[in-house]
């Protein structure tokens, strides 16, 4: 799957955008470090497979969604154009448990700095605070694609799975609400 297709429908199912405040990095900067939690907790109960790569799926669409919110594409931000090659590029190492940590660590590295634009800057987005959101946003990028790897999962595979799930949820009308299934 191209990354810009993936970032582009990721993007149309972001309805934060609408609410006030929307145009903050804080709700998707939460939902990064939730989502990412939710990836822990799986691991540490032992769920793997499709179960978990929905969650994961949800990761990847905070990291689309908070990309573009710095001004980024996900693709610039990847420097790749499909996911394929991405993964191919980023290959797991260690175990999973050790990327799992470090993937939680990038996602909450990026809410320490998005916590600041919040305390410090009076939630005003400054150059200095997006470059900063982006490079540990990268990073979280990296983390995630080596747990992706070190799972045996295809990071296309993923993503394809998280817009299934979200197109079905649109012709629903579910985009809000809690849970995976409703």
């Amino acid at each position: 799957m191209k990354i810009a297709n993936y970032q582009a429908f990721a993007l149309s199912t972001a309805i934060y955008r609408e609410l006030p405040g929307g145009d903050s990095p804080s709700y998707p900067a939460m939902g990064l470090a939730g989502e990412t939690g939710e990836v822990c907790e799986k691991l540490a109960d032992g769920t793997l497979g499709e179960e978990l790569a929905k969650e994961l799926g949800d990761v990847l669409w905070y990291i689309a969604n908070l990309s573009k919110d710095m001004g980024e594409s996900l693709s610039c931000l990847a420097e790749a154009e499909d996911f394929s090659s991405l993964q191919a590029a980023l290959p797991g190492s260690g175990a999973t448990s050790d990327a799992a940590l470090r993937l939680a660590g990038k996602a909450g590295k990026v809410c320490e700095i998005t916590k600041k634009l919040i305390r410090d800057d009076g939630n005003r987005l400054t150059d200095r605070r997006r470059v900063a959101i982006l490079s540990a946003l990268s990073e979280t990028l990296v983390a995630f694609c080596r747990l992706i790897d070190s799972l045996g999962l295809d990071l296309d595979a993923v993503a394809e799975a998280n817009a299934d799930k979200l197109r079905s949820r649109q012709r629903r009308g579910q985009i809000k609400g809690d849970g995976d299934n409703r």
